[in-house]
């Protein structure tokens, strides 16, 4: 009984692979166009959402350079003792 012995090599050969067009780079495409399509048909309704989201992002960002700079500031105190 004969084991069958592949490599990546020979399989893209047999099957021609590079010579295909990837299917990603095609559903990527679509997905863009129809997002494209979504902006331009549903504008309003991203600026709004947009109007709700944006203050709410930069809370948190607020706070995460609050928690940061405390972070900081605890450190260099323990560094400062030692």
């Amino acid at each position: 009984m004969k084991i069958l012995n592949f490599e990546t090599n020979d399989i893209k050969n047999k099957l021609k692979l590079d010579s295909m067009p990837n299917g990603n780079l095609f559903v990527g495409l679509v997905v863009c166009l129809l997002g494209f399509w979504g902006l331009y048909v549903w504008w309003w309704s991203v600026a709004e959402v947009l109007r709700g989201v944006v203050p709410i992002i930069l809370i948190l960002f607020g706070l995460v350079a609050i928690g940061a700079g405390i972070s900081k500031k605890q450190t260099n105190n323990q560094v400062d003792e030692k």
